[in-house]
């Protein structure tokens, strides 16, 4: 079984409880990113707060991601395994890219970044092995 929805929820629970907002949108993308990016300023206001990091799994077109009854994270239109969760952070707070990095890997997922142009942070997913 995997413990990959299990242990997203605790990093997030971890940046929320530190001020962050959080996005993750499993009705997926689309496609545009700046419709991607009013969705995590909006979280974050409603939150009170300027520091957001989100992911949008899949595209609205196919009708994004959901978690499965053993806790893997499956794309709906094809029910094949998401492998990969690329993150999204205010880039005027770069330290969130390292915070966010920081919370993945405390719950035991499989996080790397940010990425050499500092725009997004990986997330390799267990449960699509």
């Amino acid at each position: 079984m995997s413990m990959d929805r299990e242990r997203l929820n605790l990093a997030t629970d971890y940046l929320r409880d530190r001020g962050v907002a959080v996005v993750v949108g499993l009705h997926g993308s689309t496609g545009v990113g700046e419709d991607d990016l009013n969705a995590y300023k909006r979280a974050a206001a409603t939150a009170g707060t300027d520091r957001w990091v989100g992911t949008h799994v899949g595209a609205v077109e196919h009708h994004g991601a959901d978690w499965d009854q053993s806790g893997v994270l499956r794309y709906r239109h094809d029910n094949s395994p998401v492998r990969e969760i690329w993150w999204s952070f205010n880039h005027r707070q770069p330290d969130l890219a390292d915070l966010l990095v920081a919370a993945l890997q405390a719950a035991g997922l499989n996080a790397e970044g940010p990425n050499d142009d500092h725009t997004a942070v990986l997330l390799r997913l267990d449960g699509a092995r």
